[in-house]
Parts: C-alpha cells; structure tokens; sequence
C-alpha cells in the first residue's frame, strides 16, 4: 500500500508539478523551523534556508507585507519564493519571519529587530554581510528597521514611506466616526447593532442570525481606525512612525524599487531625495507599467506570463544586494 502511494505522489507531481510549482522554485526541503523570542518573550515563527558554501556566509531577511490578521502556516512556502529562491541559488542564507501586525509602526517593528538580531547570532552567518528586503508594509518595516540598524544594505519594494501623509487626517475621523459612542465596539463587530438588540431581534424573528458577523472592512480602514485611538489628532505622533520624517537615521545603502502605476512611488521618491542630498548611498528603480507587488513575480500579464520588468526589477536588486553585501569583502 506504501508503495502504491509513493507511486502515486510521483506520478502527480510529474504531471502536475509544473502547474503548481514555479519553475525557479527550488524542491529540496531544506527549510528549517526556527522560533525568534521577540521584546515581551513572546515566539515567533521563522524559517530558513541555509545553502552550501564558504562560511560565514551572507544572508538576506525578506519582510513580507499585509496588515490585519497574520499567515503564520503559510511562512514556510515564502522562502520558496521566487525572489528568496533566487537568492538562495546566488548563495545567500535565505530567512523570512513573521511578526504580529498590530499596533503599526510600534511592536511589530519590535518584532523585526529581534528577527534581524537572531539572524546575526546564526555561526554560519557573516554579520558584516546582510541584507534586508521587503514588500509593501514589509518594505516600510525594512525602512523603520534601518533607523535602527545598520545591515550591510537594504532594499524597500514600494514600501509605505509617510504614514503622517497616509493616515494622519483619515485616522482621526475613522477613530471619531466609529468611536463615537461607548458601544463602538460592539456595533463594530456586529453591523451597527449591539448584542443586546440582536438577541432581542432573534427571539422576536425579526433578525437573520446569519447576519451575525464581523463587518467587512479593508485592511486600509483597520489601520486607519488603530492608528486613530492610539495618537488621535497628534500629528507628531504619526511623523515618528515615518520613514520620511526620521530618514536621517538610515545609514546603509538603500534601493527603493516601485512599479510606476503605484501611487506609493511618489513618496518613495521624496525619501530617496532627501538620502541623496545627504549624501547617503541610496538608487530609486521605477518600472514602467507595474503596479503594486509586482516585484515578488507571482503577478502575470494577460498572456499569462510574468512581466519582463520582473525580472529587470530583480537584476537591478540583485547588483544592489551583491555590490553592497556579497562582494563586500
């Protein structure tokens, strides 16, 4: 019966693998489980990829985006990604954590740099040589986390550059439309009714108990409603969560890389400004015709391939990264 089995799951991925797998996806399950002890000793979930070669080795920390909710069980199929397989094959130590995506700007960030220190403690790893790549809200963790730290360089795939801009003025009236009453909270979570009326309403008949559930927001609204009832109206409060506004903090060379339909270009540009007439090392890489996230490679065009400005997007961060971190040496 084994045997019939593994025969099975042969045949299946002969035939099927092509379809589910990318064809730069790397199959050898090398990925190792690892559990980073964030600032409060909470664990985190992370995972590795550590190739042969000479150590110590370099290594590159991918910050996914998102916000609101978190994927913990889907982690591990992120280091197989494109970009991270890529630089898996070019020799890198490949480590993709998560975090908690709550308060914005502020513990998560907490979350990362115990993520970035962990990576450092690895004896396989050259600690003069990492990099760290993110995505959308991983590439504004990317940009907060090098106010900190200073890794060998960093690359911000359209990430959120001036959350003040951003949500400062919406925040606030997202925190006083929604929390004008002390019954905010239950009437959030059920539709604009409180408990007490809906039960009233299911023993009357006159409420379809179906009709009990979460209301539906965007992951924009979440932000803007838990950013309103930390900082309200104070606009100083927003600027200190803003890369822009503390970029005089970032030391390491940085790569800000943005498609040009992505209205986060435009304060993506400001930030690489500011940096250059410091004199800081910084490059801004904008690619004609993309939109948001296409920098990962899973989004493809009505052909149904992947964009040649994927792959152009992936050089140019590939010559950053190994100008700045392999070939350091």
């Amino acid at each position: 019966m084994a045997k019939t089995m593994i025969l099975i799951g042969s045949i299946f991925l002969i035939f099927f693998g092509m379809y589910l797998i990318p064809s730069d996806f790397t199959m050898a399950q090398d990925a190792e489980q690892v559990w980073v002890r964030s600032y409060d000793g909470i664990y985190l979930q992370a995972f590795v990829r550590k190739p042969s070669g000479s150590e110590p080795l370099p290594a590159v920390m991918f910050i996914h985006g998102g916000v609101g909710g978190g994927a913990q069980p889907q982690r591990k199929t992120a280091v197989y990604g494109r970009v991270q397989s890529h630089f898996f094959a070019e020799g890198y130590v490949v480590f993709q954590p998560e975090y908690r995506r709550f308060h914005f700007g502020q513990e998560e960030l907490e979350d990362i740099l115990a993520a970035y220190f962990y990576l450092k403690s690895f004896p396989y790893v050259d600690k003069d040589r990492i990099a760290v790549i993110g995505g959308s809200h991983g590439g504004y963790l990317t940009e907060m986390l090098i106010t900190k730290v200073t890794p060998a360089a960093a690359v911000s795939f359209a990430g959120l550059t001036d959350i003040a801009e951003m949500f400062a003025d919406d925040a606030k009236k997202e925190y006083e439309n929604t929390c004008k009453d002390k019954d905010w909270k239950e009437k959030w979570y059920y539709n604009g009714k409180m408990i007490a009326e809906i039960d009233r309403g299911i023993e009357m008949g006159t409420y379809d108990i179906n009709m009990v559930r979460r209301r539906q927001t965007s992951a924009a609204a979440e932000v803007r409603l838990e950013l309103g009832m930390r900082f309200g109206d104070d606009r100083a409060k927003y600027e200190n969560i803003s890369p822009i506004s503390i970029y005089k903090k970032i030391k390491c060379p940085l790569l800000y890389l943005v498609g040009s339909e992505d209205r986060l270009k435009i304060a993506g540009k400001r930030l690489v400004d500011k940096l250059s007439a410091m004199g800081r090392t910084v490059e801004y890489s904008e690619h004609p015709g993309m939109g948001h996230g296409f920098y990962w490679g899973g989004r493809r065009d009505p052909d149904g391939n992947i964009p040649e400005e994927y792959y152009r997007a992936l050089k140019r961060t590939t010559d950053f990264v190994n100008k700045y971190v392999k070939n350091s040496k």
